[in-house]
């Protein structure tokens, strides 16, 4: 009886509770007159404690969300005073993004809170899963690559996960309309405390990628600055290849060379220089490779800094004098002053092939001035027969300065499928598109990637020929949890370099082939600034922006920095001044 008599005054509370709220708040909590039955009914007893759940878990979400909006000082945040500040006003952004949900329909509450968490929703899929931020780095790294790399992030289960998620912000829409216009002390003081604790845990720093509005804001601000950046740029560099500026096309001797050789310059996809068994990587995923370099035909630079972390701002760095540490464009490439010298030039391209792809456009901006060109999007393989042709047919052509030939294709490419599964799945299992497996279809295509090489360098053999491997770009293969191509990470930016030689090429051009042994004892670092260099001195051409120090085939070669700038495209460089009137280096 004792016990009675506080459960009737509860219950007595609760009914004052009932009768004082609003009308509407009422009828939608589903307390009618005769459903509730004796105890109240369960919706009355249960949805206010729901509610306390959901409640948390929101202002955690929200708790960030102060961050990009506010501004307080660092040196307060040891003593509370800042984290403290936050706190106070996620309660406020709280309270007012519930008070505000709660005059609006069910449909409409469930369509705000789905645009308002979905982004943070993606961002902590990219997150947990590939170890990526959702900011420009993400956006560029998306638009500046095929459809099929981006989709294979993007599984059935992805797609399901998030559907669910946003059926979880209709439910949670739901509830916060049936949350009662009051409740009892006691619920309100234990709601309190949970989200006390659930906004403390968050300031922790437990989830701090999961930030609502600055997750929003950056995806917005990132999308404008790629099209203010990186699109201008590529409308820039096609302006400037239709019309390449003449101080360019003035070349001068830059040596003796005894015999101009044929030289390839093959850029690799995607090529890490840690996955080549020569710089040390534990599976033989190059045997011919490892073969020529066993027999002192290949010559290895383990750290070659690449100009970016795109294709099309690496092919660029690549071919012109753009150098990795200034990080601007500098004229055209080194193409039309070998035409204009006398060299030969032709260029393949077997990854892309429909201009309607932007990729395959803004490479072929990078080719415009090659005297032929042959394009197919078939792998690697399918065209050795073509070049075989090409080199028979060039060998009776005058070529007075010799043979330049420019390769480009699938290479390793996300994600991780530009091989032929039958013949060159040497690591196992190799499932495409599961992300557990990357590093196995990441080294397949090193195997298929140096069966091209050594194809290649068959037809080059007898000839007195050089031929140039470097990649444009690293990559993640989940190293600590990320994906991607972080610009900051020696695996993004140190890309497999290497030089082979025939026996004629090393018996007539002496004077190139000690200087590059000796260059590969002395120089710990470069970078994609000694392509253009090393290209143009094996020609016997010099350019106003021709630099020794960056050249392969010179004692006066000197090692790159230690260190990773911030590659091109990531710092908005001014345009106008790097393109447009770029003067030549004083000597």
């Amino acid at each position: 009886m004792l016990n009675e008599k506080p459960r009737e005054r509860e219950r007595e509370r609760e009914r004052e509770t009932e009768r004082n709220a609003p009308e509407g708040v009422v009828a939608e909590a589903g307390e009618t007159a005769g459903g509730g039955g004796s105890h109240g009914g369960f919706a009355r007893r249960t949805l206010p404690w729901i509610a306390i759940v959901v409640v948390a878990i929101v202002a955690a979400l929200l708790t960030r969300a102060a961050s990009p909006l506010l501004f307080f000082h660092e040196d307060l945040e040891f003593i509370g005073i800042t984290r403290v500040a936050k706190l106070l006003f996620s309660f406020a952004w709280f309270a007012l993004f519930f008070g505000v949900s709660r005059k609006i329909p069910f449909w409409a509450r469930g369509v705000l809170f789905t645009i308002f968490f979905l982004p943070a929703a993606f961002a902590a899929y990219v997150k947990i899963g590939y170890g990526m931020d959702l900011d420009y780095h993400f956006i560029v790294d998306c638009a500046n690559t095929n459809k099929e790399e981006v989709a294979s992030h993007f599984s059935a289960v992805a797609v399901l996960t998030l559907v669910a998620f946003v059926a979880l912000m209709f439910v949670a829409a739901w509830i916060v309309g049936k949350i009662p216009a009051r409740l009892p002390r006691s619920k309100i003081v234990v709601a309190g405390i949970v989200v006390v604790l659930a906004l403390s845990a968050n300031q922790a720093n437990l989830r701090p990628w999961i930030s609502p509005v600055k997750i929003t804001l950056e995806a917005e601000k990132s999308w404008r600055r790629y099209h203010k950046g990186d699109k201008v740029m590529f409308e820039k560099l096609a302006e400037l290849e239709k019309a390449p500026q003449e101080i360019s096309l003035v070349p001068a001797e830059i040596s003796h060379v005894n015999s101009f050789p044929i030289v390839v310059l093959h850029i690799g996809e995607t090529a890490r220089a840690d996955h080549a068994p020569f710089n040390g990587y534990e599976r033989n995923t190059m045997p011919n490779m490892l073969r020529e370099y066993e027999a002192g035909n290949l010559v290895s630079f383990p750290k070659c800094v690449s100009f970016s972390v795109t294709t099309l701002l690496s092919m660029r760095g690549i071919l012109s004098p753009s150098t990795v540490m200034d990080n601007v464009f500098r004229h055209s490439t080194f193409i039309p002053a070998l035409d204009q010298s006398g060299v030969a030039t032709c260029g393949f391209l077997s990854r892309y092939s429909g201009t309607s792809d932007k990729h395959s456009t803004g490479i072929a901006l990078c080719l415009l001035a090659l005297q032929k060109e042959f394009m197919t999007p078939e792998l690697a393989g399918t065209f050795l027969p073509k070049i075989r042709e090409t080199l028979a047919e060039d060998a009776g052509n005058n070529a007075p300065r010799g043979r330049f030939y420019l390769y480009y294709g699938e290479g390793s490419h996300g994600p991780y499928s530009g091989y032929d599964s039958d013949k060159h799945a040497v690591f196992k299992p190799n499932i495409i598109g599961i992300h557990r497996y990357d590093i196995n279809n990441y080294d397949n295509t090193f195997i298929a990637t140096d069966e091209f090489c050594g194809g290649f360098i068959d037809e080059l053999r007898d000839k007195n020929a050089v031929y140039i491997f470097v990649g444009d770009h690293g990559g993640m293969l989940g190293e600590g949890g990320i994906s991607g191509r972080p610009a900051d990470r020696p695996e993004s930016r140190h890309v497999l370099f290497f030089v082979w030689a025939s026996e004629k090429f090393k018996a007539e051009n002496p004077e190139l082939w000690a200087p590059l042994l000796r260059n590969r004892e002395r120089l710990g670092v470069i970078s994609h600034d000694f392509v253009y260099n090393s290209v143009l001195h094996l020609f016997g051409v010099k350019t106003p922006f021709y630099d020794e120090r960056a050249d392969l085939f010179s004692d006066a070669a000197e090692p790159f920095p230690d260190e990773l700038p911030v590659p091109a495209g990531f710092d908005e460089p001014n345009f106008a001044d790097d393109i447009a009137g770029e003067a030549a280096p004083a000597d």
